[in-house]
């Protein structure tokens, strides 16, 4: 015949079990009432605690999805930009002037956009 384990009494310091809250069993400790004032504290705390990290999870993902959408504007700008560099360069327009207009010095606009540049 099984026999019944018997159930300790030990709770780590500053720990309560989980079991201890809300019972009014004598062998696992007193149910300790609270105030109306002291649940409404803990809904609020609770509700705060939620409604701030869902905030920052859709304010994270929205962060998210817009550096995809600033990574893929900028790859097309690049495109464009070299293509417009082409097309100022088969005008014959200089290094120099195409530097100016990139903000850039001609030896820079010329290694980036000329033609061993990638």
């Amino acid at each position: 015949m099984p026999t019944a384990k018997k159930r300790s009494n030990y709770r780590p310091p500053g720990r309560p079990q989980s079991e201890d809250i809300g019972t009014d069993d004598p062998e696992r400790g007193a149910v300790v009432p609270i105030t109306d004032q002291q649940r409404h504290a803990a809904r609020d705390s609770l509700n705060r605690a939620l409604t701030s990290g869902s905030a920052r999870y859709v304010a994270g993902a929205e962060a998210l999805d817009r550096l995809g959408e600033l990574m893929a504007e900028r790859e097309r700008l690049e495109r464009e930009t070299r293509f417009m560099v082409d097309q100022a360069r088969r005008c014959r327009v200089t290094w120099s002037e195409i530097g100016e207009a990139l903000g850039v010095s001609q030896q820079a606009a010329s290694k980036r956009f000329g033609s061993g540049a990638a």
